[in-house]
């Protein structure tokens, strides 16, 4: 039998828990209800002539990405995964003569998408936001029969929970753990494409963000990553994936947490004010999305373009050096491949 001060600590925690959601439930609105309600909203709001146009740029950008990352050992091997997985056809993948159900091809296409790295990146939060919310938007649309209209909100919507939920968070804070921001930037991306496109209603936004929030993953490892296979799974294969199927399981009508931003423990823990500027509009991205400067803040910049004085230059390269995030956050594996490269260097010359 439980002891007494078992049986006191339990009821003082349950106690706590308890006061804690009637306070926020007393306070308002949740971020997690308040993330929701945003995205259901988002998918039917006009956009400015300018994020339309600036969004076009980012999808075919991205779409020349996955076709030339499809014919690179990356792409080849994801393709080559996914055909042995078979499934119902519903989406395209690039490059190949198959189709195959939307979580698939949005993985598969999403590792394409990031093979060569060509793909865009957002310069704030570092984060890569084509390569798995345009995978994500266009498996789920091929398959429920969007328009054009509603792909560009969408990736809108994607672009924006990208970099929005890492800046939430805080990027140096999630690389300093060791943890892959791309990981968590990706996932968030992929769910906001694939959620809009499903016209999940607020209560389903919510599980979605639960199932989202759950799947979140990544380490430093990929650093060491040289054949740049498990790299292009990191930043937007495994993204897309994870953002596609928590939409799928709420869509079959599995329900989960409603709360998962608000809870104890939540999700989102790195502070308050953070949290609801990037919930409900009210920090400075959403501020910066209504004023339509969507290629710098929201959209990203390709690689190809000038962006910091690396024109061209392949972002694990930067990454090596420690300008992706700082080479004191980046880690153990961060310092162990410089270690590996001086290594091979050395080899070379010797």
């Amino acid at each position: 039998m439980p002891s007494r001060r078992r049986f006191l600590q339990t009821a003082a925690a349950t106690a706590a828990v308890t006061t804690a959601h009637g306070r926020a439930r007393a306070n308002g609105p949740g971020v997690t209800e308040r993330l929701a309600r945003y995205m259901v909203a988002a998918r039917d709001q006009a956009l400015p002539e300018q994020v339309v146009r600036e969004c076009k740029h980012r999808i075919l950008d991205t779409l020349g990405a996955m076709v030339s990352g499809s014919r690179m050992k990356p792409g080849e091997m994801a393709l080559k995964y996914v055909r042995s997985l078979g499934g119902e056809a519903q989406a395209s993948v690039v490059g190949s003569d198959f189709r195959t159900t939307a979580v698939n091809a949005a993985l598969a296409n999403a590792m394409c998408a990031h093979a060569d790295e060509t793909d865009d990146f957002e310069p704030v939060t570092k984060a890569h936001p084509g390569c798995a919310v345009v995978p994500a938007a266009l498996a789920m649309a091929e398959r429920q029969h969007r328009s054009g209209q509603e792909v560009i909100r969408a990736v809108v919507l994607g672009y924006d929970l990208t970099c929005r939920l890492l800046m939430a968070l805080g990027p140096d804070l999630v690389r300093g753990s060791h943890r892959s921001a791309e990981g968590t930037s990706s996932t968030f991306g992929a769910l906001g494409a694939a959620a809009s496109l499903a016209r999940l209603d607020e209560k389903g936004m919510r599980y979605a963000i639960s199932y989202s929030s759950q799947q979140v993953s990544g380490l430093w490892s990929w650093v060491k990553d040289h054949d740049h296979i498990e790299k292009a799974f990191d930043f937007a294969g495994m993204g897309a994936r994870n953002g596609v199927m928590a939409v799928d399981m709420v869509m079959t009508g599995l329900t989960g947490v409603d709360d998962v931003l608000d809870g104890t423990p939540g999700a989102a823990r790195q502070g308050d004010a953070r949290r609801r500027q990037g919930a409900d509009g009210s920090g400075r991205t959403a501020r910066r999305r209504r004023r339509s400067d969507v290629d710098r803040w929201q959209e990203g910049r390709a690689l190809h373009q000038v962006s910091a004085g690396h024109q061209g230059e392949p972002a694990e390269h930067r990454s090596r050096r420690g300008e992706n995030a700082g080479p004191d956050r980046a880690g153990a594996g961060c310092r162990q491949s410089r270690q590996v490269d001086r290594a091979n260097r050395q080899s070379r010359t010797t």
